[in-house]
């Protein structure tokens, strides 16, 4: 389960990158987004350090639910960018109608 995946992973070690590349490898391609979102709950509920969700990011909601519902500190995303679906001053202006504080 997530929680104890983060527990075993709070240490900066080789073999903890190398373990967590293999975490985001195999897992993130198939959760959904209410699974991707209780995994990053788990994780931030389980550790004092902050949180960066990263990673399939297909609209601005994906962005907040991140935050709201994963509990994330921080999210990232590229490929929305990227592909011009959206603008970073969007993306942040939509964050911060939904009450998430962000740097415009």
């Amino acid at each position: 389960n997530a929680k104890a995946y983060a527990n075993t992973t709070t240490n900066t070690t080789s073999s903890t990158k190398s373990k967590r590349r293999t975490y985001h490898e195999t897992k993130t391609t198939t959760l959904t987004k209410a699974d991707a979102n209780v995994n990053t709950r788990a994780i931030t509920d389980a550790v004092e350090i902050p949180v960066i969700a990263s990673g399939g990011v297909g609209n601005l909601d994906h962005l907040v639910q991140g935050v709201i519902e994963g509990g994330a500190d921080a999210v990232l995303a590229a490929s929305i960018f990227h592909f011009g679906e959206y603008t970073v001053p969007q993306a942040k202006a939509y964050m911060a109608e939904h009450g998430i504080e962000v740097r415009l």
